[in-house]
């Protein structure tokens, strides 16, 4: 059995994650990689409209934002991909 650190929260870890996927959607797919969409605050304040009219609370304009910076500020610490261990068998 996986032991965790007394810490571990896996509530907030998947509030973590989930922060860093939707600014990395909006980043790599509404903004096409760039920093800044063309259309600036205008796809920041689309977003938002349109996921709180159908989930309501937690899409606030700032929340977005706060999303796309986070995913900026630490995309680079991703973690490498690793091989699985199957992939160290030797071929036959």
């Amino acid at each position: 059995m996986i032991s965790l650190p007394p810490d571990f929260d896996p509530v907030n870890t998947l509030q973590v994650m989930t922060n860093f996927e939707i600014g990395r959607q909006i980043i790599d797919h509404e903004q096409q990689g760039a920093e800044r969409a063309e259309y600036g605050k205008k796809l920041i304040k689309t977003l938002s409209e349109g996921l709180t009219a159908e989930f309501g609370r937690g899409f606030s304009k700032s929340n977005f934002e706060y999303m796309r910076s986070f995913y900026i500020k630490y995309q680079e610490r991703l973690f490498e991909k690793t091989q699985t261990p199957s992939g160290e068998l030797a071929k036959p």
